[in-house]
């Protein structure tokens, strides 16, 4: 969307447990792509409860990294961007960065232009649905779990 104004990503950072990387709302917005004019505290908002379930699904897993010596996500071994996070840590991101994206679905009809509107809010279910789905297949990805699980009841 063009509105004529400078995009200025937000510099606020979600803190989180010590263990999870810190989240900073500008790369959020930046990576996916959110609309220029979006409210910075509902972004801020959506981010914080996506951290706090993200956190709350990975607190077993996160005691056992801790249980083998590793103090923070970052420290765990695995692929690697050059200077920058690893693979676990990317992948927690992006679990977070979906399921904030799937909160702030409503907000984006708010923001768009009246067609783009319309649109969005006959496929905004869908949508919705698709993102949780994304960060969900995230978190089972950083408890090293397969796409799909099988188990006997």
């Amino acid at each position: 969307m063009i509105s004529g104004k400078s995009i200025h990503y937000s510099e606020q950072t979600i803190t989180n447990d010590g263990f999870w990387p810190d989240v900073v709302c500008g790369d959020f917005e930046r990576r996916r792509a959110l609309p220029a004019d979006m409210d910075s505290d509902a972004i801020s908002a959506a981010l914080l409860a996506a951290v706090s379930e993200i956190n709350l699904q990975l607190v077993r897993h996160q005691a056992t990294l801790r249980a083998q010596g590793y103090t923070e996500s970052r420290q765990v071994p695995g692929p690697r961007i050059a200077g920058g996070n690893n693979a676990l840590t990317e992948t927690y991101l992006a679990a977070v960065f979906a399921r904030a994206k799937a909160m702030l679905l409503p907000e984006f009809a708010t923001v768009t232009e009246r067609d783009a509107r319309k649109d969005l809010a006959e496929r905004a279910p869908d949508l919705r649905e698709q993102l949780l789905a994304e960060s969900q297949q995230l978190v089972r990805s950083i408890k090293s779990k397969h796409r799909i699980g099988v188990s006997m009841i």
